[in-house]
């Protein structure tokens, strides 16, 4: 993914938390983007939540189709990879707050289900998100 303000993020996984390697400095870094879970659906598809500012590119190869905008503070993203590396979507849901995906289950008919959170001010509210094997919503639940 490369961030708004044109750096590549490796993402890694810990125990207790998710941090971000920026190759360009050496340093972690968690500030305007971060990503939380990654799941491994049907037809070998690499699924992954988070959000971000700003805007980031999700496509590898920098195809305008994959360049998600936050409509607020920050949004929540679901990307969808091949097992290879492969683009093959992203979207991004959020208003004007703060919003994140936390975490993503997906089933073997390639349905995900996103467990997200969004906030305005102080208010926050936690939401599922369930999206079918194109990307489209299928439903969700506050």
């Amino acid at each position: 993914m490369t961030t708004h303000d044109g750096r590549e993020l490796l993402l890694c996984s810990q125990p207790t938390r998710v941090v971000a390697y920026d190759p360009q400095t050496g340093a972690a870094k968690l500030l305007d983007d971060a990503g939380f879970d990654v799941a491994v659906g049907g037809a070998g598809r690499v699924y992954s939540t988070g959000f971000c500012a700003g805007s980031a590119d999700f496509h590898p190869a920098g195809n305008p189709a994959g360049i998600l905008t936050s409509a607020g503070d920050a949004d929540g993203y679901v990307s969808v990879l091949t097992t290879e590396g492969s683009y093959v979507d992203a979207i991004r849901f959020g208003g004007p707050g703060t919003d994140s995906a936390d975490a993503i289950a997906v089933d073997p008919a390639g349905n995900a289900y996103v467990l997200a959170t969004t906030a305005q001010g102080i208010q926050q509210h936690a939401l599922v998100l369930s999206l079918d094997s194109l990307g489209a919503t299928r439903w969700s639940s506050t």
